[in-house]
């Protein structure tokens, strides 16, 4: 299997956010002018349910301001093709395609691979999704590989779905490195950040479990140095 990574630039001049609504999510659309101002461009459905105010965690504080408690949960494409948002109430995640002038048109929409997904990201044609689980209803926390083909629709990776460092490590992001050979997910509930060897069939093996050396680990970042990478 190879994973395709194409790179094309899509509109750098639209703004996209979720809405996360328990009864139809929603991917917002703005236009950014040269000076920053917002222009409201529409709002397209996902076809999924996001949770509302309810808190997907119980590592965070029930306030509703944080819900989905993650990064990523909205994701562009790094060729700017298409946008992947996740439905934590409905257990799905959606694609996207871009037009050309920025428009976010529904191409698809599948099960997340495991209970309240919170995090998407994307190397080429290779999408993962963290799901944060269900612990009452015995749904671990854990990742689920997928394929993108040309129209965006979405095929589960067999033998993809892989189990986080603890049964509710509760993931906040899951994260690509620049090349694509591994995945970085920070845990909420453990303190840990699990790494993975992506496979060349599009499955990961792992995971190498790190110490986050702090409370509730959330966004990642990584950089690319003359030591390797940075964190």
């Amino acid at each position: 299997m190879q994973i395709m990574n194409n790179y094309f630039r899509g509109p750098t001049n639209m703004v996209y956010m979720m809405t996360n609504n328990d009864v139809m999510n929603q991917v917002i659309a703005f236009y950014r002018d040269m000076n920053g101002m917002l222009t409201f461009v529409g709002a397209y459905p996902t076809h999924g349910r996001g949770t509302g105010t309810k808190e997907v965690s119980g590592a965070t504080a029930n306030d509703g301001v944080d819900p989905l408690a993650s990064q990523g949960s909205l994701t562009l494409s790094r060729d700017g093709r298409f946008l992947l948002a996740v439905n934590a109430g409905s257990n799905t995640i959606s694609s996207f395609t871009i037009t050309d002038n920025g428009v976010p048109v529904l191409a698809d929409v599948k099960a997340s691979g495991g209970a309240q997904p919170n995090s998407i990201d994307v190397f080429g044609n290779l999408l993962y999704v963290s799901n944060v689980g269900n612990a009452a209803n015995n749904f671990a926390s854990n990742i689920t590989g997928f394929l993108i083909n040309a129209n965006r629709h979405l095929t589960p990776i067999p033998g993809s779905t892989h189990s986080l460092s603890t049964f509710n490590a509760q993931p906040a992001q899951v994260l690509f490195t620049p090349d694509g050979s591994k995945i970085l997910v920070s845990e909420l509930t453990s303190n840990h950040l699990s790494i993975f060897h992506v496979n060349q069939n599009g499955t990961v093996t792992g995971p190498i479990v790190n110490n986050s050396y702090g409370q509730g680990p959330l966004n990642c970042w990584m950089m690319e140095s003359s030591k390797g990478l940075a964190l």
